[in-house]
């Protein structure tokens, strides 16, 4: 349906400009249709200069690459860098206490155990578009904590605050600010003197709404002086998902789900497609944590 459209717009165009990379084509079973982008008839201008792959694992991706047996042919070229690749036995050996790193599986599910190993590290992370911290927990510590420094803060803030706050450290009938103006800016002394704030204590003693393990967690954060706003350093996420993203570091997990490792012999394709992908991902370096079971990871 996708290929019959671009084929009628062609039609009635004057210049028609396709773009894509073939070898990169891993969302065949969403429409992706390899055999139709590469018979589409016209001139063929391949960009043969990478300005994201270093040449150690330029060389890795072209090992790659070349047992895709539905492609065009293509010569590309890597950055002066020459980077690096390191394999590893388990995720657990890798230090991703720096840098910027995208974390990459075939499988969603085979990220569950990396999330889980991160958070006790006590390092800020990012999956599916989503903070390791919600961002109303992130409003309501950072509020309290501005307010118990002699700061103020708007409704909407003080709003998720006392969402968060122990019932025993507000008067009884104040929990829903019903007095408060929502165009005010509120201090500690004014929600002590007219909304029944009884309490400024710190943060995770005051704020006990908030789960036990993610106040944990948040500690563990705050003590390696994690900045909790801004940036993500560390990104979970499967190949297909991080499609055009990159980092500095690059953590492939390489152990496929069940289905993936039957498909290599069925077609392999797809399968090297993804894995080129994930390694294309990388800036500088590449950490390849090998499978578990050989007959079910990506063939290096």
């Amino acid at each position: 349906m996708q290929w019959r459209l671009v084929e009628q717009l062609s039609l009635r165009a004057q210049r028609c400009f396709l773009a894509g990379d073939d070898d990169q084509a891993v969302y065949t079973w969403a429409g992706a249709d390899v055999a139709s982008f590469l018979g589409f008839s016209g001139d063929v201008k391949i960009l043969d200069q990478s300005y994201r792959v270093p040449s150690k694992i330029h060389a890795l991706a072209n090992r790659v690459v070349t047992r895709i047996k539905q492609r065009q042919p293509k010569v590309w070229k890597a950055r002066e860098e020459e980077g690096s690749i390191s394999y590893y036995n388990d995720f657990q050996q890798v230090d991703i206490t720096h840098g910027n790193w995208l974390i990459l599986a075939s499988a969603n599910y085979m990220l569950t155990d990396m999330h889980d190993w991160i958070k006790s590290q006590g390092l800020l992370f990012e999956r599916h578009g989503q903070r390791s911290v919600s961002e109303s927990i992130l409003i309501a510590v950072l509020g309290w904590e501005k307010l118990r420094k002699g700061g103020e803060v708007p409704f909407h803030v003080l709003k998720v605050i006392y969402k968060y706050l122990d019932s025993a450290f507000i008067k009884h009938g104040h929990k829903m600010l019903r007095t408060a103006d929502q165009a005010d800016m509120f201090t500690l002394d004014t929600l002590k003197e007219k909304h029944g704030l009884l309490s400024d204590e710190i943060w995770h003693k005051a704020l006990t709404k908030i789960s036990e393990d993610r106040r944990d967690y948040l500690v563990s954060l705050l003590r390696r002086n994690t900045r909790l706003t801004g940036h993500v350093p560390i990104k979970l996420s499967t190949i297909h998902g991080a499609k055009g993203g990159e980092a500095d570091n690059v953590l492939l997990l390489s152990d496929l789900s069940t289905r993936f490792a039957k498909d290599y012999d069925k077609n392999s394709d797809d399968i090297n497609r993804l894995l080129y992908v994930g390694i294309t991902r990388a800036k500088q370096t590449l950490h390849i944590v090998l499978p578990k079971n050989e007959q079910k990871g990506f063939r290096l």
